[in-house]
């Protein structure tokens, strides 16, 4: 026992490591974790495609100044991709969290707790269908607004828009990629030139 909790507790650390480099988004839609680790892990291999688009931001538009909270777009490719099985309520909270924010070193600490005791949680369901990457650099910030979600908008939160606002120019990417049990089986595809806007 004390061996599989040695092991555990390596096998934790080494991927908070692996991880810290990457905050953790917002999850909105049927988003999770697990997603999440799947479209870091195919982040770099994304193009923009040349037979139809990359998912495209369609509110705000270029140069706009946001006067609301909602960030849309279009799917472009992904719209092509087979229709997912109708979801049913979301399974999570949208959260925020990352290495530089409170909350994803403790959520390892309960994972590691877990594992070892013999409480046992199951995992989210996997994901079939389009999920979008939100991205927003924010200067000062380390980790910026960024969002994980099955919907086609986001619905940004007070706190969200407290660190758009004011920050100047801003530029919002989308990665976008349909997964097939959590695994990328399209895509995952991203805009050449990211949009610019504001906040007021």
């Amino acid at each position: 026992m004390k061996r599989l909790c040695a092991f555990t507790f390596l096998l934790a650390a080494a991927t908070l490591a692996a991880s810290c480099g990457k905050c953790e988004p917002f999850y909105a839609g049927s988003a999770t974790d697990e997603a999440w680790i799947e479209m870091i892990d195919t982040y770099d291999s994304a193009t923009t495609p040349s037979a139809c688009a990359a998912p495209t931001v369609t509110t705000p538009a270029e140069g706009e100044v946001l006067a609301g909270t909602r960030l849309e777009w279009d799917p472009g490719c992904l719209a092509m991709a087979p229709a997912p099985a109708p979801a049913g309520p979301p399974t999570r909270l949208a959260v925020r969290a990352g290495c530089a924010r409170d909350g994803l070193l403790a959520r390892w600490a309960d994972a590691v707790a877990d594992l070892v005791s013999t409480r046992a949680e199951a995992h989210l369901p996997p994901i079939t269908g389009p999920v979008y990457y939100v991205e927003i650099p924010v200067p000062g910030d380390r980790c910026g607004a960024l969002a994980l979600t099955t919907d086609q908008f986001w619905e940004m939160d007070a706190d969200t828009v407290s660190l758009l606002r004011g920050a100047g120019t801003l530029s919002i990417t989308i990665t976008g990629a349909y997964l097939t049990e959590n695994n990328v089986t399209e895509g995952p595809y991203r805009a050449a030139t990211p949009r610019t806007f504001s906040v007021e």
